[in-house]
């Protein structure tokens, strides 16, 4: 992953919702680059596409459980 064409740095923004209890805490989260990271790479047969210096941006879905 390391030779991937990819800019080092992304910002992003992130959203939560947590129920607590007397003992626990379940959370739900997304996560959500806020930057194109592409640094010209091109890979062929994927959706969506990355040609032309498409976009690619981070986004991440989270379940946590704490007791």
């Amino acid at each position: 992953i390391n030779d991937l064409d990819l800019k080092p740095i992304d910002f992003g923004t992130a959203l939560y919702y947590h129920k607590i209890n007397k003992v626990t805490i379940f959370q739900v989260g997304v996560k959500i680059g806020l930057l194109n990271i592409n640094n010209g790479l091109y890979i062929e047969n994927i959706t969506p596409p990355t040609g032309n210096n498409g976009s690619i941006r981070n986004l991440s879905f989270e379940i946590g459980y704490l007791f």
